[in-house]
């Protein structure tokens, strides 16, 4: 995904930063070997990464997954939540990149 940000410097020239390789992402606590193996073989995966957060004030191992498509978060998070807490996805993928 590519972001672009405009903007005016103080002298009012107006500028573009573009930032590309920001993927939506979301994590998943405690995960499992399945849960993993899962996410391998999703070819909408594009990559995930092992994490320690606090959840409810005790560190967890956590799981970051981030998706090619920003649209499709939702459906992760349905497919995954009956088994897992999920965390981050219901963050609009702007703010998210902030």
């Amino acid at each position: 995904v590519r972001i672009d940000l405009f903007g005016r410097t103080k002298a009012g020239r107006s500028l573009t930063m573009r930032y590309n390789g920001f993927y939506p992402y979301f994590y998943i606590v405690s995960p499992d070997q399945n849960l993993i193996q899962d996410l391998m073989d999703d070819p909408d995966v594009v990559r995930y990464s092992m994490r320690m957060l606090y959840v409810n004030n005790v560190k967890k191992d956590c799981i970051k997954v981030e998706i090619k498509h920003p649209f499709k978060v939702p459906d992760y998070k349905k497919r995954y939540q009956n088994r897992f807490k999920i965390l981050a996805a219901d963050i609009p993928l702007i703010q998210s990149f902030f």
